[in-house]
């Protein structure tokens, strides 16, 4: 796990942020774990500094994407390039104006248009706008992978809790709908879940709960059923609590 600095093998000394302090570095509350962020609070305004990966050979990869989490409250603008040289030169975006972002929120680019596959290095840039507040970026999760064939929901929410049922909703990612979505819970900390499937929603779901439960902590969580070959991984997880007494 990272206690400090930045990962292993990872750069950070491109841009004109001149304090060691001020570029991406280690943060110790990230979206799990630590995380790497990048200091725009008093970082003069436009100064910027690149977060380079090492050097990557996704050849073995038939449609490669790079995932990461991502907020960026009040800070400047954070943008993502990618190089196919090994980092020398990046003019390609992948991402741009990645602002206004409060929450922790998940990103995936696909790859497979690139060439000189075996010399990759995806770029982080974060950029200054000397502000206020929580003027900081925050990056966490990156991952470089094949793209799984059925992919995961995001943006898991709870729009309605009483004592005897939840309503959720989320944000599918495949290009065609789904066959159907799974969702489960659980009343005792994540030990076990119970699962309800064959949800044909492509955006919400009530789940009854056998009892009326009151001020019990409950964990959601989703996934997609593509296909008969084909389930993607479960989402992230929500956590909530119910209320003591039903709403009149």
């Amino acid at each position: 796990a990272l206690t400090a600095g930045i990962p292993l093998c990872w750069n950070n000394e491109e841009g004109t942020t001149t304090t060691a302090a001020q570029r991406w570095n280690y943060f110790a509350t990230g979206y799990t774990g630590a995380c790497l962020r990048f200091n725009s609070f008093v970082n003069y305004n436009g100064n910027t500094n690149m977060l380079k990966t090492p050097v990557l050979d996704i050849t073995a990869l038939a449609t490669p994407r790079v995932t990461f989490m991502y907020k960026n409250p009040t800070g400047g603008d954070f943008s993502v390039f990618v190089s196919t040289d090994g980092g020398e030169t990046y003019t390609t975006a992948l991402a741009t104006g990645l602002t206004g972002v409060t929450n922790w929120t998940p990103m995936s680019i696909a790859l497979e248009e690139l060439d000189a596959t075996d010399s990759v290095v995806i770029v982080f840039q974060g950029t200054s706008n000397y502000g206020n507040g929580d003027a900081y970026i925050y990056l966490d999760n990156v991952v470089v992978e094949e793209t799984p064939a059925c992919l995961a929901p995001t943006n898991l929410s709870l729009d309605t809790v009483t004592t005897t049922y939840f309503q959720v909703s989320w944000t599918d990612n495949n290009e065609e709908t789904p066959a159907s979505w799974t969702v489960a819970y659980s009343i005792d900390g994540g030990e076990t879940f119970i699962e309800i499937t064959g949800i044909d929603h492509d955006s919400a779901v009530v789940c009854n709960f056998d009892a009326p439960l009151g001020d019990i902590n409950v964990m959601a969580k989703v996934k997609a059923n593509c296909n008969v070959d084909a389930e993607s991984a479960w989402s992230d997880e929500i956590n909530f609590v119910t209320p003591p007494t039903c709403p009149a």
